[in-house]
């Protein structure tokens, strides 16, 4: 894989987790036209630019700033070439948060496992899965229950 592939894709894990923080779920569904997320929790398949915008704008809270109010942290970077035009990237993340009635702290942890490919128009995810290891007060982040 050549350096320019991996910071193209660095970046695309980096927009994921702004476009949360940011509340941007526009941008986030743009980012899965063609892709698909999926969690070891809730059973929930998300398929395209619609449903993606669609669940997360309606499942996490967008605080009086316009933002989540959320920090996602994302660390420990494994690349797998699957072929020349495909990469998955397992790596994990911490999401903190904090507002008016919540001090910063830290409220889920766990995996991505990403799915890269490449087309005409350069990388794009093909999919995501997160798997949720830790859960912490989600009470200001989502308006749904999450169960590991």
């Amino acid at each position: 894989m050549e350096l320019a592939d991996k910071v193209t894709i660095d970046n695309l894990i980096a927009a994921y987790a702004r476009c949360v923080d940011t509340a941007d779920y526009a941008a986030l569904g743009r980012m899965f036209a063609s892709g698909e997320i999926t969690a070891n929790v809730r059973g929930d398949r998300l398929v395209g630019e619609e449903q993606v915008r669609t669940f997360y704008s309606t499942t996490n809270r967008t605080h009086a700033d316009g933002t989540a109010r959320t920090h996602h942290i994302v660390t420990n970077f494994e690349y797998h070439a699957r072929s020349p035009g495909e990469v998955r990237v397992d790596s994990c993340f911490t999401v903190l948060q904090g507002t008016a009635t919540l001090p910063l702290q830290p409220i889920v942890a766990g995996r991505y496992n990403d799915v890269f490919v490449k087309d005409k128009d350069g990388w794009r995810f093909a999919s995501k899965h997160i798997i949720v290891t830790h859960l912490g007060n989600l009470s200001e982040h989502l308006t749904i229950t999450l169960a590991r």
